[in-house]
């Protein structure tokens, strides 16, 4: 079964003059269409809202969005379906990210298309973080001026070929989220979080999480065709960073993974973890105020491969 889990994000924040939390849950409900994606279930709290999407994640909160989609959806018509919702001086920042996908050819766009469309609505700029030939981001952001709370900060963990329980707890065909939890350890990642997960048939899973203003989410696409595991987070330290880190890889023990780190400080992130050789890394100053870390890691040692015959 071919499914392309690497991922497109957006986040769009608005100004303090909307409150997004305040729009009718039909305006949402269109906005996850438009991606050609629905809602199946939702946790929420006096912070936000989190929605589960049969293919991702959309966090509402007062002053923003984020909406994380795969498959061959299509994230950009979303924000533009949005941005219909608002006055151009609404809005304080976009960010459009889309990684590289096993299967380009399948998707309805390409960025550059998604990104052109988006600089008719918000002037941006657009970027790929890494090289060509290895893992890479593209990411598009609005250029104009924006100060970012110096604790708005997001975490990003791409990974790729699971091993270990992991790798055999979720490809396990038609169990409940709850017994993936269990048996990964996912369910001791995190303490006091409200969550929401689904685990899909046959295969595939996805989780929410909040507490407070905090979230984190997890897509598994564990596919051997095109394995894939993100996992995002916002923190506001260094060693929160390391240690979330640390953590994820322990339960998922990735081949290779990519960090992409978003904050409003100016120092540079290093980051080196036991077992990995970081491929690539670079910092970038955006011209939105925020900076952006992007690295690849793989492992050590070379590992055996295969041929996987694919569906043409």
């Amino acid at each position: 079964m071919i499914f392309e889990g690497s991922e497109k994000k957006l986040e769009l924040v608005v100004q303090d003059s909307v409150n997004l939390l305040a729009w009718p849950e039909s305006r949402w409900l269109e906005l996850i269409a438009a991606a050609g994606t629905q809602a199946i279930s939702k946790v929420e709290n006096s912070h936000g809202r989190a929605y589960l999407l049969s293919e991702s994640s959309l966090f509402v909160w007062r002053d923003r969005m984020t909406m994380i989609t795969c498959g061959t959806t299509t994230l950009a018509d979303s924000a533009l379906k949005a941005c219909e919702y608002l006055q151009s001086e609404d809005i304080a920042a976009i960010f459009y990210e889309r990684k590289n996908e096993y299967f380009p050819q399948m998707q309805k766009s390409d960025f550059f298309a998604d990104a052109r469309k988006l600089n008719q609505v918000i002037p941006g700029r657009a970027y790929r973080l890494g090289h060509a030939d290895e893992h890479h981001l593209f990411l598009y952001h609005s250029c104009r001026q924006f100060e970012p709370r110096k604790t708005d900060t997001t975490l990003e963990i791409l990974m790729y070929g699971l091993r270990g329980r992991a790798r055999e707890a979720f490809n396990e065909e038609n169990r409940s989220g709850e017994w993936i939890r269990m048996q990964t350890g996912l369910d001791r990642l995190f303490s006091g979080y409200s969550v929401d997960d689904h685990a899909f048939s046959p295969i595939g899973y996805s989780l929410n999480a909040i507490n407070g203003a905090r979230y984190y989410t997890i897509h598994v696409t564990p596919q051997d065709e095109s394995p894939y595991v993100s996992f995002e987070t916002n923190l506001n330290s260094r060693r929160d960073m390391e240690a979330t880190i640390k953590s994820v890889l322990e339960v998922f023990q990735p081949r290779a993974f990519d960090v992409v780190y978003f904050d409003a400080k100016a120092e540079r992130e290093i980051v080196n973890i036991n077992g990995y050789v970081t491929r690539g890394a670079v910092r970038e100053k955006l011209g939105c105020g925020f900076n952006v870390y992007y690295s690849h890691h793989s492992e050590e040692q070379a590992v055996e491969t295969a041929a996987y015959l694919l569906e043409i």
